[in-house]
């Protein structure tokens, strides 16, 4: 899947800003997305402080956009993912992703890759209790 993101280190309390950066980048240059947007998370606040957090937000798009200014543009590789959907505010997610953790290691799974959030709904459009996040991590069998 072909995506258009932004990168920043910080606190997860920059992701409706660098929301606005890519979303905006797209639709001033007419670009029709793919899919929802996405963030990719390669640490997290179990490891590191805020300030050291590593994240991307992203959205899939066509072939033939190229990345300027601070969006780049890059190929997220395919492959198998354990997912499972959060409903409800994005501060209470933690719990998901300790039950995906846990079945990846009783199924005898290995993460390849860092978690991605895709994020199904709007948080201008529903409220906090209402917003849907599918959860992926791409595994492969461990051994």
């Amino acid at each position: 899947m072909r995506v258009a993101f932004v990168s920043r280190t910080g606190p997860y309390d920059q992701i409706p800003e660098a929301m606005k950066t890519l979303m905006s980048w797209v639709a001033n240059r007419g670009i029709k997305p793919l899919g929802p947007p996405m963030g990719i998370y390669y640490n997290g606040p179990a490891s590191v402080g805020p300030d050291e957090l590593r994240w991307d937000i992203a959205i899939p798009v066509s072939d033939g956009v190229d990345g300027e200014d601070e969006i780049a543009v890059r190929e997220l590789p395919g492959g198998k993912f354990v997912y499972a959907f959060h409903q409800g505010p994005y501060d209470k997610v933690k719990a998901v992703y300790d039950e995906l953790f846990a079945y990846i290691g009783q199924n005898s799974l290995r993460p390849t890759g860092p978690p991605m959030e895709v994020y199904l709904s709007d948080p201008s459009k529903v409220k906090p209790q209402d917003s849907t996040t599918e959860i992926r991590v791409p595994v492969a069998v461990a051994g």
